[in-house]
C-alpha cells in the first residue's frame, strides 16, 4: 500500500504580534516518519507545531490532517487522532503519579462507568506496567509537585501510552534536562512511535538530538523552509549554517 502522507502543509503562513513569523511553508509528513523542526530559538518551530491544533494562528494556507484540510468542518473532528507533549509538562501539581496517569486512563471508559468512578482492574494493571516502563515504578504514590523535570516529562509520556495516536507532536520535550536525562526522554519517545506506529513532529534546537532521533530534518531561518533532506544525508556542520547569522 502506498505511504501517504498524515500531515501536510500548504503555504503556511504565521504572523506573531502582528509580525510576520513563518511565509509560505511547505512540507508534507509521511506516516510513521520522525520529522523534526530544527532552528534557532523564536524562529517559529513551535508555532508552526501548534497550528496543526491550533489552525486561528495560520493566516494563510492550509494544514492536512490525514488528507483533510483545516478549513473542513471534518478536521476538529480528526485532529483529536493527534496529541501534543509540550515542552512544560501538563500536569496538577497535588495529583499522586498514579492519579494524574488514571486521568487520561479514564478516557477509554464508558460514560456509566466514569459516572460510578468504577476503576477496571485492566486500567490499573497498566497503569503500572506503563509506570515500570517509564522508569517511575516506585513513585506511584509520589506527589506530582515533588518530582524532577525530566519524572515530571516521564509522567507526560506514561499518559501519552492510553491515547494511542495517529499523530505524536513534541514541543522542545527536553528543556532544561541535563544531556543523560534528555537522551532517556527521547529514547522514551521514539521507542514508543515505533512500537505503536506512530508519526513523530518533534521540536529542538539541538543538533545533536535532531540527528540522532530523527529520520528528517526540516530546518527554519529567516521566517522560511531552508532545508529539508533525510537525516542520514545531513551532517552537523552542515545543520551549523542554520544558526549563522
Amino acid at each position: 500500500m502506498e505511504n501517504k502522507p498524515i500531515l501536510s502543509f500548504e503555504k503556511v503562513s504565521i504572523i506573531y504580534k502582528k509580525a510576520p513569523l513563518l511565509q509560505n511553508i511547505s512540507f508534507k509528513v509521511m506516516a510513521k516518519e520522525n520529522v523534526c523542526l530544527l532552528g534557532k530559538s523564536g524562529v517559529g518551530k513551535s508555532s508552526l507545531l501548534n497550528s496543526v491544533t491550533n489552525t486561528k494562528i495560520v493566516k494563510s494556507g492550509l494544514v492536512y490532517f490525514d488528507g483533510v484540510a483545516s478549513n473542513k468542518k471534518e478536521y476538529k473532528k480528526l485532529k483529536k487522532q493527534c496529541s501534543y507533549l509540550d515542552q512544560i509538562p501538563n500536569l496538577i501539581d497535588t495529583d499522586y503519579v498514579y492519579e494524574a496517569i488514571l486521568r487520561s486512563a479514564k478516557q477509554k471508559l464508558t460514560w456509566l462507568q466514569k459516572l460510578i468512578c468504577f476503576e477496571p482492574k485492566w486500567i490499573k494493571d497498566k497503569i503500572l506496567a506503563i509506570l515500570k516502563e517509564v522508569n517511575l515504578n516506585d513513585y506511584v504514590s509520589c506527589i506530582i509537585k515533588d518530582l524532577s523535570a525530566g519524572q515530571k516529562q516521564r509522567v507526560e509520556i506514561a499518559k501519552l501510552f492510553f491515547k494511542s495516536p495517529k499523530l505524536l507532536l513534541v514541543d522542545e520535550p527536553t528543556t532544561g534536562l541535563d544531556p543523560l536525562t534528555a537522551s532517556k526522554i527521547m529514547d522514551l519517545i521514539t521507542d514508543f512511535v515505533k512500537r505503536e506506529k506512530i508519526t513523530l513532529v518533534f521540536v529542538t534546537h539541538d543538533i545533536d538530538l535532531a540527528l540522532k532521533y530523527s529520520t528528517r530534518i526540516i530546518a527554519l531561518k529567516n521566517h522560511a523552509l531552508v532545508l529539508d533532506r533525510l537525516t542520514e544525508k545531513l551532517t552537523k556542520e552542515q545543520l551549523y549554517k542554520i544558526y549563522d547569522n
